[in-house]
């Protein structure tokens, strides 16, 4: 009978399943999707740049940007681009990763002082970083749609922190041009436990400089090259108010790569643009001695640091050992203001050599990706962070925090550059095989 109720009860069911179907479907693209992920990657970092919570990202990157990025590298092992990629892991720069932190946990567990729980925390927070920079470097060389929105995301979150702690910084500007020298930009908000002008400053200038270069290219509307273009100004401002030499130096050379990559037009405007920055600098009173005064102190830092090196070449002092030493007149200095001879220091010649390594490989794999026809992202970011490393910072193991954005997503990003030109991708697009 067609009025049967198990007749209709048979049919609902029926009608149901292809629109269950269709929902799984959807939710299953969803869920392997490139913006997913970089969701993943907004959702834990923004927190670190927009709050002062300790523990915020590495909670996170449990809770967000694992179990939204592994979807991703699941699907992408079921496609030939993506298998293409995956079998060209672990690469160099993943494998220099992967080395470097060992050597620092093995200095570590060798140190008199040395604990099962610390060492252990050592090895879990270094496998943690080693599967960060192999993910990155995955989602980054299987599509360009994550490499633009992660870079749009996090560039506006770190700009808005920025523009919030510029804003509280401000009214206490000196009236005394003398007192101008102190007058450097701090954290109010966000980056806790990283908050003074130096660490700050490197995640402005690594951030700013992705920023312009994707505002150069990468971008698919007028609104994101707008964001983009807005975060650019506001970092820089961010940037010269932290009085971080480094810093500043980072960005003129990841601007002059950027430079090099841009028509003949847009080049002119970035160099005026930037000569005119340093010229006004350059006038005023704060110019000189802010120059002389990062530049008197480096040599004797590196000579110091050399001295101690050599008393312990192999293993090194361990990542958490006091490390400082006193260069005169009477002056402190915490670490080597070097990645590579902190490597040396850390953890002995092995980490040293690794770190010499990483930044080898990741800036040669970036430069081939650019001479292929892909994205001049991570080459920008890469030698933006490589520059500032090389003259003001080292290189731990830690927790999801301030280094993790700062250091290793630009060196996810060279290693993403690496998967996606040894595993043949396809420059116009600058993915491997997919328009994804």
């Amino acid at each position: 009978m067609a009025g049967d109720p198990g007749e209709r009860s048979t049919m609902t069911g029926a009608a149901m399943r292809p629109r269950r179907a269709v929902v799984l479907a959807w939710l299953r693209e969803a869920l392997t999707a490139p913006e997913t992920a970089a969701l993943g990657y907004l959702v834990t970092f923004a927190p670190m740049v927009l709050t002062n919570r300790l523990s915020a990202a590495n909670f996170l990157f449990f809770a967000a940007l694992l179990p939204l990025s592994i979807p991703r590298i699941v699907a992408l092992a079921s496609r030939p681009d993506g298998r293409a990629v995956l079998r060209r892991l672990p690469g160099t720069v993943v494998a220099a990763s992967a080395a470097y932190v060992t050597f620092l946990t093995i200095a570590a567990a060798v140190q008199p002082d040395a604990t099962w729980r610390l060492v252990r925390k050592d090895s879990e927070y270094g496998l943690a970083i080693v599967g960060f920079v192999a993910a990155t470097g995955v989602l980054v060389a299987t599509g360009t749609r994550f490499l633009r929105l992660a870079v749009l995301g996090l560039a506006g979150a770190v700009a808005a922190s920025a523009l919030l702690n510029v804003a509280a910084f401000l009214p206490s500007f000196p009236t005394d041009p003398e007192d101008l020298l102190a007058w450097r930009l701090v954290a109010v908000l966000g980056m806790p436990e990283y908050a003074n002008a130096t660490n700050i400053s490197a995640t402005y200038a690594v951030l700013l400089v992705v920023a312009a270069a994707a505002a150069s290219g990468l971008t698919r509307s007028w609104l994101e090259r707008s964001v983009l273009i807005v975060a650019t100004g506001v970092l820089g401002v961010a940037v010269i108010l932290t009085q971080s030499r480094g810093a500043v130096l980072g960005v003129a050379c990841g601007l002059v790569v950027l430079a090099a990559t841009l028509s003949r037009r847009a080049r002119i405007a970035l160099l005026v643009g930037a000569t005119l920055c340093l010229a006004g600098l350059a006038v005023t009173p704060l110019g000189p001695d802010w120059v002389q005064r990062g530049v008197s102190y480096r040599p004797a830092v590196w000579a110091a640091y050399l001295d101690k090196a050599a008393e312990r070449p192999l293993l090194g002092y361990g990542p958490h050992a006091d490390i400082g030493v006193t260069i005169a007149p009477d002056v402190p200095i915490g670490q080597p203001h070097n990645l590579i001879l902190s490597g040396q220091i850390r953890g002995g010649i092995g980490a040293a050599l690794a770190m010499a390594a990483l930044l080898a490989a990741g800036l040669f794999w970036s430069v081939r990706l650019v001479r292929a026809g892909g994205s001049v992202v991570p080459l920008c970011g890469f030698v933006t962070m490589t520059v500032c490393g090389m003259v003001d910072y080292n290189l731990l193991i830690t927790r999801p925090a301030w280094p993790w954005l700062t250091f290793w997503l630009p060196i996810g990003f060279a290693a993403g550059a690496e998967l996606a030109v040894r595993a043949g991708a396809d420059p116009a697009v600058g993915d491997a095989g997919t328009r994804r």
